[in-house]
């Protein structure tokens, strides 16, 4: 889409992940988008040469990254939300929330000896047991405020039945500017053991007008990414789910022409501290 715009194909897709992800190295390039090597370590080169690009190392690793004082980075950046917001949806799920592949299983061998199905039933477990939530939202747009603050409330869970909690959240939130505004939210989680899934969706019409946010399904052993994505207008939803001994993470992505927030939320069975 930007091809005639960047000269080469790599160095849109390499723009595009560096977006959506912040920062890359060549190996996962390679293995998630498929670039060719001699033409990926071409417009890396470019890209850093032009300015556009800073990269550090980490151990053996080189890192890439958007270079933060690039003179029209807000401009590129709004170009590239509203090239991204305009892929097809198979495309898309191309850059969001880099999964780990064939390079990692050797870290993930558990994953590899246990079922989707068991992996699924501990989420649902955990899910069933939340009575608290912690939760930041921050924009990463140059050009708009976005809702950035924290937040920090209570959960009522309950059940509609076996496979469908409901998540009634309320608590306070509060602005940068020091603002605290009293929040209520209400979510739908449902279990989908047929297709090996957990749906989210958000009640915010009323229980029999759900509005869809993602399907997850795992990824790893502690991990659930989301399938597909919801959109809303020009904006893109995605999702993902970490699992930790003290709290399930929730993150939620919010890509458009304009918008580029990242809501982060901590779910946990005991109140948390500050």
């Amino acid at each position: 889409m930007l091809e005639f715009l960047c000269g080469s194909r790599s160095i849109e897709q390499i723009l595009i992940f560096l977006l959506v992800n912040e920062q890359c190295y060549r190996t996962q390039l390679q293995q998630l988008l498929k670039i060719p090597s001699s033409s990926l370590k071409k417009a890396l080169v470019h890209l850093e040469k032009a300015g556009v690009t800073t990269s550090y190392c980490v151990g053996k690793i080189r890192f890439y990254q958007l270079n933060p004082v690039y003179p029209l980075l807000t401009e590129l950046e709004r170009l590239l939300r509203k090239a991204y917001s305009l892929l097809p949806l198979k495309e898309k799920k191309e850059y969001c929330f880099v999964k780990k592949e064939s390079w990692l299983k050797d870290q993930e061998i558990g994953f590899y000896q246990r079922e989707d199905l068991e992996i699924l039933s501990i989420f649902w477990k955990r899910l069933s047991a939340v009575r608290f939530l912690r939760f930041q939202s921050k924009s990463k747009s140059r050009v708009e405020i976005g809702w950035n603050g924290s937040g920090r409330g209570e959960v009522n869970v309950r059940y509609e039945n076996e496979r469908s909690l409901i998540f009634d959240e309320k608590g306070s939130w509060t602005q940068e500017n020091g603002q605290e505004i009293d929040f209520n939210n209400t979510f739908r989680w449902v279990l989908d053991l047929e297709a090996n899934m957990i749906s989210l969706e958000h009640l915010r019409f009323g229980v029999n007008h759900p509005v869809f946010l993602f399907h997850l399904v795992v990824s790893s052993v502690n991990r659930l990414d989301s399938l597909d994505s919801h959109f809303c207008a020009e904006d893109v939803y995605l999702g993902k789910i970490d699992l930790s001994v003290n709290y399930l993470h929730l993150q939620w992505r919010i890509i458009g022409p304009i918008k580029d927030e990242e809501i982060s939320y901590f779910y946990t069975e005991t109140s948390i501290g500050d």
